[in-house]
């Protein structure tokens, strides 16, 4: 509950698009994570978190499919 708090308040998403992703590197674990901020709409807010291994493919499907909305929206 505080990091949720805690990201209220700083408001990444007037700052960032969630098409914008961001790496965080985690050395002394030697992990790496992509991490995309929700919120830019106003609609929703959060961040969406994929390890860089296995979550690149599930997170550049769901870029892909917003783009791909966006040039042939539902009638």
């Amino acid at each position: 509950m505080e990091f949720s708090n805690d990201l209220k308040k700083l408001k990444p998403w007037q700052y960032l698009r969630d098409d914008e992703i961001i790496v965080i590197d985690c050395e002394e674990a030697g992990y790496k994570v992509l991490v995309s901020v929700m919120g830019a709409g106003g609609e929703e807010f959060g961040l969406m978190i994929f390890d860089t291994e296995n979550g690149y493919d599930g997170l550049a499907k769901i870029l892909l499919r917003k783009i791909y909305r966006a040039i042939f929206p539902i009638v």
